[in-house]
């Protein structure tokens, strides 16, 4: 009996290196599948992100007609007075627009989280998905076409109350007017952004908080 456990103590001995490396290669395998996977997607953003970067950087510190490195680009740009005053505007917009979607997309996001009607929950999150996406041109366009100088909106509230909102005041093209614009997209964005934290959060840590008083 004593030779037979010996031979297959020696059995065992001589397959574990070998299960080992093939485990070993296995593994190096799925790594390399993982990464060659992601060759079209860095792919794409070389070429059309980072090196489309990279040039438009290059060129601003390029001199056009010599093709010397020069900074006179940037003191041409910022000695411009309207330059200016459209770095100032569009931060302006940038801060309050972020302002405005982050407090109440917060409070929204956690009124939806905690919903118990789980179908007008996923009504919600998709909605929220789609109106996401809703920026740009298109959303540019829809208020254009909703609160413009002839919008159905304006036209309609000059039809029945004889109240034109833009002798009162009210442009769509000021910065007001792009302050309602943008959060029609900053707060879905923030709601979904919002709802995948909340969701991360384990139950035990909210009602810990509740029992300490939070």
């Amino acid at each position: 009996m004593q030779p037979e456990v010996q031979a297959a103590t020696a059995r065992n001995a001589t397959q574990a290196p070998s299960k080992a490396r093939r485990e070993t290669g296995r593994s190096w395998s799925y790594t390399l599948t993982s990464w060659l996977g992601l060759v079209p997607f860095l792919l794409f953003c070389l070429l059309f992100e980072i090196l489309p970067a990279i040039i438009i950087i290059q060129g601003s510190f390029t001199d056009n007609n010599t093709g010397a490195s020069t900074l006179d680009n940037y003191k041409h740009m910022f000695s411009q007075v309207s330059n200016l005053h459209a770095f100032q505007t569009s931060i302006s917009i940038s801060l309050v627009t972020a302002l405005l979607g982050g407090l109440i997309g917060g409070f929204a996001a956690y009124g939806v989280y905690t919903l118990r009607t789980g179908s007008l929950r996923n009504l919600l999150v998709g909605f929220s998905s789609i109106a996401a996406n809703f920026a740009g041109v298109p959303l540019a366009f829809a208020y254009v076409a909703t609160l413009g100088i002839t919008g159905y909106i304006t036209v309609l509230i000059h039809t029945l109350f004889h109240v034109n909102i833009y002798d009162l005041g009210f442009s769509l093209y000021t910065f007001t007017g792009l302050v309602i614009v943008y959060p029609s997209f900053h707060l879905p964005l923030r709601i979904l952004l919002t709802l995948a934290a909340l969701s991360a959060f384990s139950p035990s840590w909210r009602e810990s908080a509740s029992n300490l008083g939070a």
